[in-house]
């Protein structure tokens, strides 16, 4: 054999070669699929309840189900009717639920005449129709729709409840009884030990029997208190 036909040869031997390569390259997939690319990957667990891969909700710091407190009260009442209005008192409470409560107070009022009316009581002699409030005694409800915390400096967490109150009950004006409903947004905090802090900023309706009749006052009666709780 000349020595051109053994390159040729060489040559036509390598062709094959590599088109059986590609061939079996190129051609129907393995039967068995990949199990790595087949298996879905897990999708997070967004549950924050179910300790998924977000940090699960921190418990209640001070859990009002079932609780019962009693609060020192301190109050004003302001109406546009010439008297100065202070007033200091109790109340005691107790939570059903974490959104209801009920509650009992009792407030001792100290009203004196403005600077106004003390002028015509001098000059004239005149005295307004309303009487001077001497005692609240209410009952009422609490509804909490939610429970909150906040950090403050830093390094302090403040828990808190905002709440919607409403008490009815009657005024004492000296020998009147005049009938009083209060409507008041108020946001109790918690602290150690059981102590409380709340504020409410409420309105008042009243309706009192004067000298011309049926008369209804309207007025803003906040209240501040501090006192102690305990779960049962």
């Amino acid at each position: 054999m000349s020595r051109e036909n053994k390159w040729a040869l060489l040559v036509a031997c390598c062709g094959l070669l590599w088109g059986a390569t590609a061939q079996a390259q190129g051609g129907e997939p393995s039967a068995e699929p990949d199990e790595a690319s087949e298996q879905p990957t897990p999708a997070p667990n967004l549950s924050a309840r179910a300790g998924g891969d977000r940090p699960t909700i921190q418990n209640r710091f001070a859990p009002k189900k079932k609780l019962l407190y009693a609060n020192a009260l301190l109050m004003t009442h302001v109406r546009d009717d010439f008297y100065n209005t202070w007033g200091y008192g109790v109340d005691v409470g107790y939570f059903k639920s974490e959104r209801w409560g009920f509650e009992l107070r009792g407030a001792r009022l100290e009203t004196s005449l403005d600077p106004a009316a003390r002028d015509l009581q001098l000059r004239l002699g005149l005295v307004p129709d309303a009487r001077p409030q001497d005692w609240w005694l209410q009952a009422g409800a609490r509804y909490s729709p939610g429970y909150g915390k906040m950090l403050m400096w830093r390094r302090f967490m403040m828990h808190f409840d905002p709440q919607f109150a409403l008490h009815a009950g009657v005024a004492i004006a000296e020998r009147r009884y005049i009938p009083t409903v209060t409507m008041a947004f108020s946001l109790m905090s918690h602290w150690r030990w059981g102590i409380k802090a709340r504020v409410d900023l409420g309105m008042s309706v009243q309706g009192e029997l004067r000298e011309r009749g049926w008369v209804v006052t309207t007025g803003f009666a906040p209240f501040l208190g501090a006192g102690w709780g305990y779960n049962f």
